[in-house]
């Protein structure tokens, strides 16, 4: 039982927007990053400081992900991924944003969950291009300043936040996913899996899972993983409603 969770979990990670154009259901979202990501390229310069806001079963996470992959093209190896939590300390945000390079982009999920003064150094930080580290070679508390390479930060939150907040950046919201937009991402992750999903199975599994892109995309996986056997049967590589309803039973 444990395989198969993995096995789903693995291709849910999958299924998550690779690129702006497989972002489904969000139009308003895709138009208004992709406008953000070529203005950024004509200038050459870095993303301004990005904000996904989003439930945790938006794909807000691989919305993040797919903009980095927009703006940087095919370097991919420039994308760092880091969860709030683990930047405990100042020590910790130091080594992180040191190790950065040129024209990376540093996505920091859940942002909300970070310390303030980390919050605000974290800022300060990408807005300047500098950071102020500890001399240890000098008297206890004096700090030098060292310069950053140009990169880009995205931050995701699944919590509202407040004004004072928001206003340190350019804030995007991944909309709520109504029955339609769900239905679209049921038919493109098909694809993505190799199988037609029939209109009836989408609005099934939309039905069943009601907002919830990443809930749905476990779903059609655990269908592609289940009844592997019997899509391959006769090259129809098909999942219809009845398929969909028998998983559910």
């Amino acid at each position: 039982m444990a395989s198969i969770e993995r096995a789903v979990a693995n291709f849910v990670d999958r299924l998550e927007p690779r690129s702006l154009d497989g972002i489904r259901g969000q139009d308003e979202l895709v138009t208004t990053l992709r406008e953000l990501v070529r203005t950024s390229q004509v200038r050459e310069h870095p993303l301004p400081p990005l904000l996904l806001i989003g439930s945790d079963d938006s794909q807000t996470q691989g919305i993040a992900a797919a903009v980095a992959r927009e703006f940087l093209g095919d370097r991919e190896d420039s994308i760092v991924e880091v969860e709030a939590d683990t930047i405990d300390s100042r020590s910790e945000l130091a080594r992180q944003l040191l190790s950065l390079k040129a024209n990376d982009v540093l996505i920091v999920h859940d942002v909300d969950t970070l310390d303030p003064t980390l919050y605000r150094q974290l800022l300060t930080a990408t807005r300047e291009f500098c950071l102020e580290v500890s001399n240890i070679e000098e008297e206890l508390g004096a700090m030098t300043p060292v310069s950053l390479p140009f990169f880009s930060l995205i931050a995701t939150t699944a919590e509202e936040i407040s004004v004072d907040v928001i206003q340190d950046w350019l804030t995007a919201r991944v909309q709520p996913y109504e029955a339609e937009a769900l239905v679209e991402v049921a038919k493109w992750s098909g694809l993505r899996l190799g199988v037609t999903i029939t209109d009836e199975a989408a609005e099934e599994l939309a039905l069943r899972c009601e907002g919830r892109p990443r809930e749905l995309n476990a779903l059609v996986a655990s269908i592609y993983l289940e009844y592997a056997e019997e899509l391959g049967r006769d090259e129809k590589w098909l999942i219809d409603a009845e398929m969909v309803r028998r998983r559910l039973e």
